[in-house]
């Protein structure tokens, strides 16, 4: 199915805005219905940033070609988002907004931690359907499918796309089960981060597309390790943040 990335990521946007815009907690229907209202313009500032940031980065990493090709920059709905500069750009996007509009930062990352979560899921069925991020080939075995490469060499491969589907989707429960439960502002946007980073880095073991090299380790591999040690590091600080940060 060709172009099924973007596709489920415009699905996972909308559902996930109307999500937040529908989301109750409390009993005092004004001050919900102003966190609400808080939640979905941070919710809709962090897509914003995050798409932002994931194509400007994909952009940036296959520079060569969109010079002689400019028109095609903006064209995110052929493919081609970056999920590091996506997530850099969604953090940005959202701390501007909680400046702006004076919410606090850390109360709005929690209430886009289920949310977030959604999106890796959805990034790993588009790769599965659209055949990107595909795993190393490997001798036959009943866990590894014959699936094609970039350059349409099939061949038993690692079950990478299918793997962090099924990896994304577990951390999505337990992000959904950690909603109600009291914690540190700011804990549940941590550990979905972490949780986030940790799949990319496990799946990364197997993958077999090209990708940049950094210190003779993908670069997926090295972002994804970088991005779970400062999830863990702010998660780390947290309890030490005042309230309302």
């Amino acid at each position: 199915m060709p172009n099924a990335y973007p596709w489920l990521f415009s699905l996972t946007a909308l559902a996930s805005l109307l999500w937040l815009s529908l989301a109750r907690r409390g009993r005092a229907p004004r001050r919900e219905a102003e966190r609400a209202r808080a939640r979905f313009d941070g919710g809709a500032a962090a897509l914003g940033g995050g798409l932002i940031g994931a194509r400007l980065s994909y952009v940036l990493l296959h520079l060569e070609f969109y010079r002689s090709h400019p028109t095609e920059m903006l064209a995110y709905w052929q493919g081609g988002l970056d999920w590091f500069g996506g997530i850099l750009g969604a953090v940005i996007g959202l701390w501007i907004y909680s400046r702006a509009a004076r919410q606090p930062f850390w109360e709005l990352a929690d209430s886009l931690a289920a949310p977030g979560v959604l999106f890796s899921l959805a990034a790993w069925l588009g790769c599965l359907l659209d055949g990107c991020g595909y795993g190393r080939p490997v001798p036959s075995r009943w866990w590894a499918p014959a699936t094609p490469d970039s350059f349409g060499a099939v061949s038993p491969r690692w079950p990478t796309q299918a793997a962090g589907a099924l990896l994304s989707l577990a951390c999505a429960a337990a992000v959904f089960r950690m909603q109600d439960r009291p914690m540190a502002v700011g804990t549940r946007a941590c550990l979905a981060l972490a949780g986030c980073a940790a799949i990319i880095l496990l799946v990364s073991l197997g993958r077999g597309d090209p990708s940049l090299g950094i210190f003779g380790l993908r670069a997926d591999a090295v972002a994804s390790a970088v991005l779970l040690l400062a999830a863990l590091a702010a998660w780390r600080l947290l309890p030490h943040l005042p309230e309302g940060v």
